[in-house]
C-alpha cells in the first residue's frame, strides 16, 4: 500500500489539541445567571449534606463536563454533574467531584463574612508584630 493511501484526508481527522491547551477534566459549560458554581469533592461522609445546609445545591441541569473541545464529553444524566477526580488509596473506590451551585447573593454574603474574619486575623498578627516586647520584624534574624 502506498504511503498516500495510508494517510487519512485532513478533513476526517479529529482536531488535534496539544497537551498544554487541553482543559481540565472539571471544565463545564455551566453558566446560570445569578448563581456561583463550585466543584466539591465528595470524599468525606456528610460533606455534601453540610454544603446543602449552607445553601448549596447539586447542579441537576444537563451540563457537559470535561474537555469541551472534545466530542467525548461526560454529561450529567439527571443525577447531578459529577466527575471522577481520584481514587481512594485505602479502598480503591473512585472519588468524585460534584458540581454544586449557590445563589450569588448567599455566596457574596459568605465571602464577606470570611473576609472580615481574615482581616481581623491579619490585624491581630500585625499588632503582635508591632509590640515593643516582640521587636520589629526587620530585627529578626
Amino acid at each position: 500500500m502506498a504511503r498516500e493511501e495510508r494517510l487519512r484526508p485532513e478533513d476526517n481527522r479529529p482536531k488535534r489539541v496539544p497537551l498544554h491547551e487541553q482543559k481540565n477534566i472539571t471544565t463545564t459549560d455551566y453558566n446560570k445567571p445569578g448563581y456561583v458554581a463550585r466543584w466539591v469533592t465528595d470524599n468525606r461522609p456528610g460533606k455534601l449534606e453540610s454544603m446543602k445546609l449552607a445553601g448549596w445545591q447539586i447542579v441537576e441541569d444537563h451540563v457537559r463536563v470535561g474537555d469541551l473541545s472534545s466530542k467525548n464529553t461526560n454529561e450529567s444524566l439527571g443525577s447531578g454533574a459529577r466527575q471522577q477526580v481520584s481514587v481512594d488509596k485505602r479502598t480503591g473506590n473512585p472519588i468524585y467531584a460534584v458540581l454544586m451551585e449557590i445563589k450569588k447573593e448567599y455566596y457574596d454574603e459568605d465571602f464577606m463574612h470570611k473576609q472580615k474574619l481574615e482581616d481581623e486575623r491579619m490585624a491581630r498578627l500585625d499588632s503582635n508584630l508591632k509590640r515593643k516586647d516582640v521587636g520589629d520584624i526587620a530585627d529578626w534574624k
